[in-house]
């Protein structure tokens, strides 16, 4: 895309605060959808999307561990430990889900494991275009 012709598309979005006039707009203001979510008392959302490229390695950031022989093998100097200290091993995200699903974390993703255990975060792995 050229430049001019991104200034042409994008202009309008700049002047939308002025055209709004500072009224806040919310995701799921329907309180129809609301209320079929069961989220009506929720009064803060926010979305995160990470995009990561280049030389992160998504299998060693969300480790498979019901197929942790298969990642081992593949991946035998980088691989992520499934035993040692905490500062080595894989972090178990839920021991509750079914023997198939089991996921790992990275071990410096201690904050994204708390938010998991509090509700505030979910992961979805392998999104592609």
């Amino acid at each position: 895309m050229k430049r001019r012709d991104f200034l042409k598309k994008t202009a309008p979005l700049a002047a939308s605060p002025f055209v709004l006039n500072g009224l806040t707009m919310k995701a799921f203001a329907n309180q129809q959808m609301m209320q079929i979510l069961g989220c009506e008392d929720v009064l803060d959302r926010v979305l995160v999307l990470i995009q990561m490229k280049g030389g992160n390695d998504g299998f060693n950031t969300v480790i498979p561990i019901s197929q942790y022989g298969d990642y081992a093998n593949l991946r035998p100097d980088i691989k992520i430990k499934d035993t040692g200290s905490a500062a080595e091993k894989y972090i178990d995200l839920d021991s509750t889900l079914d023997a198939d699903r089991l996921t790992g974390l990275h071990p410096v993703m201690t904050d994204v494991k708390a938010l998991y255990d509090q509700g505030k975060a979910s992961l979805i792995n392998a999104v592609g275009y």
